[in-house]
């Protein structure tokens, strides 16, 4: 595989790549840190742009992510997408003489008189309050000049309340938040090219109620609270702009919304290559992840500033941060075989075609391809090391073949008289053993061993799932073949 289609289809494993043009020399990728929901009574956005932001109305969501892609998701999947850029700084509301000039945008927000407000029978509108005296489904409005893409603050403040639950829409179309006694109900809204009015009322749907209503505000927001952040298209960028915004996105969205939340960063590749299945090798276990592939040195990226992706030739990859800890050099754990000079023929499951006898396991002439096996404690992801010696005792023909298994893992295929020494990465199942074919004459082997293997060479690289963090990998396909042959890149993250 070209280092070109290696890099090109980490798109499918989380990673997603810049176009490229030319030869590639920079990796760029954005890996999930938060995720969640948040109900429309939380939600604040600002989408204007010019003036982007957004709060959850809860501590540390957005405010622990600077720098970080925020993805807003409604229940239609339409989406924004920004960088954040800082923390706000608290709420802010217009006033007259701003940028707009618009301050209050209600009339007569103290009911000084009846005036300015459209209202049923039910309300009477006299001496600094609206009173309610309701039996059934009418409200006070009045219109307001909105603007698009603004968040208002609408509020209004219920006192002598007698019965009822009093409801508040800051603008129609909206979710009435409501109050059953005494108190000032508060509402946050995106205007977004509704019918602009402002309305309340006495009573919840119909059932009647009796209070008095004063004190009515509504106010564009320019500032947020300050669990919320101001927006921005890229990292290091000052104009409050978002990033990409659907319109089909719903600012009072009633089902809410979700949110993912990622950090990104751009790392130079400083090496890249291929390795042959036979110098492939890695441990895919968390507790003692490490990339050994032989034949390339990779002890120059052990300074903790590092990471490597390998790729199968499947196109199913593995990704971690190359640790600032060197390996100790090759160390091997005990014997996982319980016989290993095939002294003991209880010890061995053998198919019809092999014997043990003499300290050997013999395989006699046939086409069949019978296998001799043990069974072993599985450990899936473990790089293993086996060593076995083969005699043919007549030169085998093309067909014939002895061939190691760990688990499910088959090793290459072998027809010559030799003390082989191979590696592979254990997949699933317990039986460890020997398959073979021999169409001329029999075929010993003796002297076999299996080990786990719980460090690699010093050129090898233990895998860390975070930057300093525990061993692990940061990203695996879950359908990663450690023995087959590999692409790899060393990229440079810094500190």
């Amino acid at each position: 595989m070209t280092r070109r289609r290696f890099l090109a289809s980490l798109l499918a494993l989380l990673v997603a790549f810049l176009p490229l043009s030319a030869e590639p020399t920079d990796f760029s990728s954005k890996q999930p840190v938060a995720s969640g929901t948040v109900a429309l009574a939380d939600f604040r956005l600002i989408s204007l742009d010019g003036a982007a932001a957004v709060d959850f109305s809860a501590a540390g969501v957005l405010t622990n992510h600077i720098g970080h892609e925020l993805h807003i998701i409604d229940s239609t999947g339409a989406e924004y997408v920004g960088i954040i850029k800082a923390a706000s700084t608290g709420e802010t509301l217009a006033t007259t003489g701003g940028p707009l000039d618009d301050g209050e945008l209600i009339t007569n927000p103290g009911f000084a008189a009846d005036t300015d407000w459209a209202h049923g029978a039910m309300y009477t509108i006299a001496a600094g309050v609206c009173s309610a005296d309701t039996t059934g489904n009418q409200n006070v409005a009045q219109e307001v000049g909105l603007v698009d893409g603004w968040l208002y603050k609408a509020q209004i403040t219920v006192s002598n309340h007698v019965s009822g639950t009093h409801w508040l829409k800051s603008v129609n179309g909206s979710p009435a938040t409501t109050i059953a006694g005494n108190g000032t109900i508060t509402e946050y809204v995106t205007y977004y090219n509704a019918a602009n009015y402002f309305l309340f009322g006495g009573g919840e749907f119909g059932v009647g109620g009796r209070c008095d209503f004063d004190n009515a505000s509504f106010k564009r927001v320019l500032t947020l609270a300050n669990t919320g952040v101001t927006i921005v298209t890229a990292k290091g960028g000052a104009t409050q702009n978002w990033t990409a915004k659907s319109a089909a996105f719903n600012t009072v969205d009633f089902s809410g919304y979700k949110y993912t939340i990622f950090k990104l960063w751009s790392a130079p590749i400083v090496a890249s290559g291929a390795v042959t299945a036979a110098n492939s090798h890695l441990d895919t276990t968390a507790a003692n992840a490490f990339a050994w592939l032989n034949g390339v040195d990779l002890s120059a990226y052990q300074d903790g500033r590092h990471m490597l992706w390998v790729y199968d030739s499947s196109g199913r990859g593995r990704g971690g941060f190359i640790s600032s800890s060197a390996p100790a050099g090759e160390t091997l754990d005990v014997e996982l075989l319980a016989d290993t000079g095939f002294a003991d023929p209880g010890s061995w499951t053998a198919e019809v075609g092999w014997t043990v006898a003499g300290g050997v396991a013999a395989l006699a002439s046939g086409d069949n391809e019978p296998d001799i096996y043990q069974t072993i404690t599985a450990s899936p992801g473990s790089l293993v090391k086996t060593v076995y010696t083969t005699f043919w005792t007549v030169n085998p023909v093309t067909g014939s073949y002895t061939q190691i298994h760990a688990g499910n893992t088959y090793l290459t295929q072998r027809a010559l008289n030799n003390l082989f020494t191979e590696y592979g990465t254990e997949t699933s199942g317990t039986a460890f053993g020997i398959k073979g074919r021999s169409k001329t004459g029999a075929v010993n082997n003796d002297n076999i061993s299996i080990k786990r293997v719980l460090d690699p060479p010093s050129t090898a690289v233990k895998i860390l799932a975070a930057k300093a963090g525990a061993r692990g990998w940061l990203y695996a396909d879950a359908n990663y073949d450690s023995n087959k042959a590999a692409t790899y890149a060393v990229l440079f993250v810094g500190d």
